[in-house]
């Protein structure tokens, strides 16, 4: 990482908060642009400008916003990003047993928040995810082969992250991401002074699934909606950007081949919770028939015998 003074950080967080705003704001834009025209309305308006410039009079020209790739879903939103100004942090747990690294990430992240005032409005209020050596801790639990979890911890705030495998090993996947923090970390006059909140994703979400070996990365921002129920005026979004993330690794200390995520056209990232949902279930039927025709030819085998025997 770079040190930088205090005027030089101050400068480079304005500079990574106007980055995620933008793309962060691209989709009102783009859909704004979506609903109003379409590819012939705008082939027309160019033809029309280009008459009526042919005869000497000038107006102004209207150019569309440009098009972005978004892909949307109702936790996780995936938006294209450019390079400039992201600052990549490396997280590495290891196994105080082996003292190898079992969990690896790397990622520029922001924790985004918005909360009511003491005065009946809305305020925003953004939180970068600090480097692992301004971390207070960087804790978890690789003891499970199927199970393993990792913990930031600095300040008020506490992030984790939960891995788990498919039935069978062949995949893993984060089933879960929690956020604890006190709100006077994040503003002075909350309408919730001084309150734990424990934001997290819903139950039963599915993210990032990879075959085992291989590192989940992603160069699009994606972004994570983290709700309390206890408290729901208060909107978490978690965006990571240019994110790298391997649980499980036993093998070596860097990251395994990257499976690219899918963020190509509309509808190529989806919540994973319905497919695994779906294979678990085929998968069991078929144990289940394999196991019931053991059985059957196991009992008609011996009705045979039986049978020869008398």
């Amino acid at each position: 990482m770079f040190s930088h003074s205090s005027a030089d950080e101050e400068v480079l967080s304005n500079q990574r908060r106007s980055v995620f705003r933008e793309a962060v704001s691209s989709q009102a834009e783009t859909n704004a642009y979506i609903s109003t025209s379409t590819a012939s309305s705008v082939s027309v308006l160019k033809s029309v400008q280009s008459q009526i410039d042919d005869k000497g009079v000038s107006i102004p020209r209207v150019n569309p916003p440009p098009q972005r790739n978004l892909i949307k879903n109702d936790k996780i939103k995936i938006t294209p990003t450019s390079n400039n100004d992201i600052v990549v942090s490396t997280f590495r747990l290891k196994d105080p047993e082996e003292e190898t690294t079992c969990i690896l990430m790397t990622v520029d992240a922001l924790l985004s928040f918005i909360y009511p005032s003491n005065i009946d409005s809305k305020e925003e209020r953004d939180v970068f995810l600090p480097d692992s050596d301004k971390l207070e801790s960087l804790t978890g639990d690789c003891s499970d082969g199927d199970r393993s979890s990792m913990t930031l911890k600095w300040k008020t705030f506490k992030l984790n992250f939960d891995f788990s495998k498919t039935p069978g090993g062949e995949r893993w996947f984060v089933s879960s991401i929690q956020l604890s923090f006190n709100t006077d970390s994040i503003v002075m006059h909350s309408k919730h002074p001084n309150t734990d909140v424990h934001a997290e994703t819903a139950d039963g979400d599915i993210m990032f699934i990879t075959p085992v070996g291989r590192s989940f990365k992603c160069h699009h921002e994606i972004e994570i909606n983290l709700t309390d129920p206890q408290y729901p005026d208060i909107k978490v979004k978690l965006l990571l950007r240019e994110l790298t993330v391997e649980p499980f690794i036993f093998k070596n200390d860097g990251f395994g081949p990257e499976y690219l995520c899918a963020a190509t056209g509309v509808g190529a990232f989806r919540s994973e919770t319905a497919p695994f949902i779906f294979g678990s279930l085929l998968t069991i039927a078929s144990l289940g028939t394999i196991a019931g025709y053991a059985v059957y030819r196991y009992v008609r085998v011996n009705k045979v015998q039986y049978d020869t025997m008398e």
